[in-house]
């Protein structure tokens, strides 16, 4: 592992806020690889949705992330509080997703269309608790720091997080769902607890971070866009992690 060299007169991340917010990447890795894995097939196959319409159910909530994404954002941004900025939205976060993940799984007494219904309805809430989570999670690590280093050192926990949370839900969550109905609402609950475990951790694990990163002032929404519309290298980034994405999800959907 990486040690930190911290420059003269900035204060370290301690070990365990380190640890506390990168056990929070269990929320991000989760909720990407088990919807992206297996929800396109529990609709068509466990509850008969057709294949166009579950496609919609796990379109929406992409094309909702436009929309949230940056509003939470600028939200968390003017937020003052005793916790700091972000870590109210991480709470408020592990309130919303947990419970909607379970109920996204949880196997309704409905199929096809009312079925789809249901399932869009709850994995639309879903996403909506993980954007109020992730996003300013994303945010903390300058803010908790400006030290190169130490934010190298932050980020090296949460991708360690990441990678032992892809393994298990790749390998664990099917192996529970075993393709019926009993098995996903098993599974929505095991990882709904996970979920729920991991992004308190990561709320009280990081309730004494320093936050010494210097603050950039608020601009608004419109000129943050059009300032990221004027800068060809994050348009390019953004093209880039766009076909990186699409290429991931048409992987998972087909792997069952």
């Amino acid at each position: 592992m990486v040690q930190s060299t911290t420059a003269p007169g900035v204060q370290a991340v301690s070990r365990s806020v380190r640890l506390g917010y990168g056990v929070g990447s269990f929320c991000t890795a989760t909720f990407t690889a088990i919807p992206g894995l297996l929800l396109l097939f529990y609709m068509t196959n466990i509850l008969a949705v057709p294949a166009w319409l579950a496609g919609v159910v796990v379109f929406a909530p992409k094309a909702w992330d436009l929309v949230i994404n940056p509003l939470v954002g600028q939200w968390s941004d003017r937020t003052v509080s005793r916790w700091g900025p972000r870590r109210p939205w991480l709470l408020a976060g592990a309130l919303v997703l947990p419970v909607s993940f379970a109920l996204t799984f949880s196997g309704p007494p409905l199929t096809g269309t009312p079925a789809a219904l249901f399932v869009g309805l709850f994995f639309l809430i879903a996403a909506t608790g993980y954007a109020l989570y992730e996003v300013p999670y994303k945010a903390m690590p300058a803010e908790m720091t400006g030290d190169y280093h130490e934010r190298t050192s932050l980020l090296q926990w949460r991708m360690i997080f990441v990678a032992l949370s892809i393994a298990l839900s790749g390998i664990l969550a099917p192996i529970i769902a075993a393709h019926t109905v009993e098995g996903y609402r098993l599974m929505g609950v095991i990882f709904g607890v996970i979920l729920l475990v991991a992004m308190l951790a990561s709320f009280f694990g990081t309730a004494r971070a320093p936050m010494t990163g210097a603050a950039e002032p608020e601009a608004s929404l419109r000129t943050q866009l059009a300032a990221a519309r004027a800068s060809r290298p994050f348009l390019w980034l953004l093209g880039l992690s766009s076909a990186q994405t699409l290429a991931v999800g048409v992987m998972l959907a087909g792997a069952p």
